[in-house]
């Protein structure tokens, strides 16, 4: 029998969003503050370049901290 918690989707909580989930991964590397908010809001400008489409199913190999 499964647990009631695990199967009930709407307590689930959500993944951390494309600019959470950039601070985070500076965060973890020790970036400085000020190369946080630069590189942050370089990607808000990159997004809002293309029309606010996720760059989930685009191509990443261009992000620097895609695959680090």
């Amino acid at each position: 029998m499964a647990h009631p918690n695990l199967s009930d989707k709407s307590t689930a909580i959500p993944p951390p969003k494309l600019l959470d989930q950039v601070r985070n991964k500076l965060r973890v590397k020790h970036y400085a503050i000020r190369a946080e908010q630069s590189y942050v809001d370089w990607i808000k400008r990159f997004i809002l370049l293309h029309d606010k489409r996720h760059p989930k199913p685009s191509n990443t190999s261009n992000f620097p901290l895609a695959n680090h």
